[in-house]
Formats: C-alpha cells, structure tokens, sequence
C-alpha cells in the first residue's frame, strides 16, 4: 500500500513540476544551442484586413474601428467588421463608418463567432488576415510590428504580445503571473520554432493557409495548427503588444469553455501529436498545451497521495500540508468575494481555480458537446 502511494506520488509532484516549472527551464536551455534567426522587417507592408467579428458590440465598435485604423500602419490596410446577428446599433455604426478602409458584413448564420469568421473570410482577399475583438486595443504601431514578421516566407502566422487590465487583487496578480509564464513559453517555442499556439485577440495569418474554421473550434486553436501542418512557422513577438480586459467573476466559466473548445480542436489533427511525424510541434503540443490541461489529474493524485502518506507514516504534518493549501484557496475565494487583499491566499486560489477549469474542460471536451457560442456556457 505504502509503496503504491509512494508511486503515485513522485510521479504525480514530477509531472506537475514538468508542467508548471520543468517544461521552461527545458525550452530555456534548448534555446541556447538551437534558435532560429529573426528576420522581421519593418519595412514590410503587405495588403492587411483586421477582422473584427461581433455580436451586440454598439458600446465599443466605434471606439475599436477608431483604435485600429489609428495604429500608423502604410501600407493597405481595410477593417472588416462582422456582425453576428447583432441586433443594437453596431450595424448601424459601422456601416455609417466615413472611412472607405471600414467594411461591414452581416453574418445572419446561428453557429457563432467561427461560422460568422468563415463567412467574413469568404470575402477578404489581402495577404493577411488580423483576428481580433471589440474589447482589444493595439497599442501604437501593433499592425506593422506584427506583420513585419511576415517579411520571413517561412513564417506562417504571428502572435502577438497580449497583456491586461483587469485591477490589482490577488487573484489577477496570480493570472498575470500565469500568463507571464505563458508568454516566455510563447517566446521559447518561437525561437526554437515550435510554437503552435496563439492569442484570438491579437494573432495574424497568411490568407492563403487559412482553411475553413471549424465552428466549435476557436481561432487561437486551429489556425496555428493549420499553419504547422502546411509546413509554416508560428512566431510570437513581444513588439507587437495589444491589452484585452480580464474578468476575474468570469475566469472560470471562461476557463472551462477555452479549455473544451481547444481539447476538441486539438485533437482535429491527432497527426501532429505524433512525435515521429513532428518530433518537435508534437513535443511542444504535449507539454504546453494536453499536459497542462490533464494536470488536475496530477494535482488530485498529489493530493490524495501526500494526505495518505502522512497517515500511512504517522506524519500529520504531511497530511495537513494538503488540507492547508485546500483551506487557504478557500480563504481566497472568501476574501475576493468581500473584496480583501490576501495576495497569496488570493494566487492559490487562481491556480485551483484554472485546474478546475481545466478538468472541467477537459471532460466536457471528452464526453460534452460543442460550443459555438460567444458567451461561456
């Protein structure tokens, strides 16, 4: 019995290191043997569309419309505005748009944001393609930052840097430090050219290796894959930086629809799983992106392993290692709700709070059925 918990938990807390801590390190050394060159030119204008698809956005259209075509970028640049079925003032708004670079298409489909996209990019026809959303702002020189990287033929699509603002509580300090994390694994599999996944909210593409979007899938899952597949690079720049607000009341909710939808999109193309193929996509996919979402699996095996083993070993300080950090993510919740500052209870919460998330995500993604709406559900 002892040595059966014992297993499960060394290979529970070094998968969850691996995870969370050993998979950067990894990328980190790798990238000081094999990095591949930078060829980014600023000077590089091909014709651009940043597609902006809404549903009910009246609030924020015109704001977005003005952030985007305030961005400096000289060369051709259009602004496609897809209504979803909105049923404010956003058509209005945008069709009455005095600009010839702002064109709005109403999608009157029901199968949601990929559907609406796959319908807008029936109709554009520039060399690249900028997803993005009512609620995102580029910062200054965002559009020519980011497609400078294009100036590579090998690269396929670019990511850009997203960052956000969302208050100073701790569980946003936890999600920023999170993401912090995320975006230096971004910049590691970039330079190791590996990397084969983005942001929705700022990510761009060659219109020639966009494929129909599968209408349960997400943008940030499928075009990154569907560049890889083709034999294209994904490159993330920290040049090209635009903010998104972060909604810590909906994290969760939130969590489990990206994680379902990008479970079920993933595993779309089980061919770039497999190591022998794509030795390092497939090693990339592996451990940023089905590791992580299993890693709830890890943390209740820990979890129950350590709490046994400290009885097993008449050890109760073991056991009440794991009911601590279960009662202070309690406590962290309890005190974001009545708005206290509890920085590190706060971060323990968030990082139970994304596992859940996670595990949720990933069994809806397994045996749930599939989202095409814009709001979690």
């Amino acid at each position: 019995m002892t040595t059966l918990f014992l297993l499960l938990f060394g290979l529970s807390a070094l998968a969850l290191f691996y995870i969370y801590v050993g998979y950067e390190l990894l990328l980190k050394l790798l990238c000081l043997f094999f990095v591949e060159k930078c060829k980014a030119d600023s000077n590089h204008q091909p014709s651009v569309t940043v597609l902006v698809t809404v549903h009910n956005e009246e609030a924020l259209i015109s704001s977005r419309i003005e952030n985007i075509l305030a961005n400096g970028y000289l060369g051709d640049l259009s602004v496609v505005v897809c209504s979803d079925r909105s049923s404010d003032d956003t058509n209005r708004i945008a069709a009455e748009y005095e600009d010839s670079r702002v064109i709005l298409l109403e999608s009157n489909g029901s199968n949601g944001k990929s559907a609406a996209q796959n319908f807008a990019l029936d109709h554009i026809t520039s060399e690249i393609v900028v997803f993005t959303d009512a609620e995102t702002r580029f910062a200054s020189g965002f559009v020519t930052n980011l497609v400078a990287e294009f100036a590579d033929p090998s690269v396929g699509a670019v990511d850009g840097m997203l960052l956000f603002n969302g208050g100073n509580n701790g569980v946003v300090s936890g999600q920023s430090k999170y993401w912090q994390a995320e975006c230096r694994v971004r910049s590691y599999e970039s330079s190791l050219g590996i990397l084969a996944v983005c942001s929705g909210a700022c990510v761009a593409a060659r219109r020639s290796l966009i494929d129909r979007l599968p209408e349960f899938v997400g943008e940030d899952c499928v075009i990154p894959l569907q560049v890889v597949e083709k034999g294209f690079s994904v490159r993330h720049t920290h040049r090209a930086i635009a903010w998104d607000v972060y909604d810590s009341r909906a994290e969760l909710a939130n969590r489990v629809r990206m994680t379902q939808r990008n479970w079920q999109g993933t595993l779309l193309y089980p061919h770039l799983l497999n190591p022998l193929k794509y030795p390092g996509i497939a090693f990339a996919l592996w451990s940023h992106k089905l590791l992580r979402w299993l890693s709830p699996i890890f943390l209740i095996l820990f979890s129950i392993s350590l709490f046994v083993l400290g009885l097993l070993w008449d050890m109760v300080q073991l056991s009440l290692v794991v009911v601590f950090f279960y009662l202070v993510s309690i406590f962290g919740w309890l005190s974001k709700e009545k708005s206290l500052d509890y920085t590190l209870a706060e971060i323990a919460y968030s990082f139970l709070l994304a596992n859940v998330g996670f595990l949720l995500g990933v069994i809806r993604g397994a045996f749930g059925r599939r989202v095409t709406s814009y709001k979690s559900s």
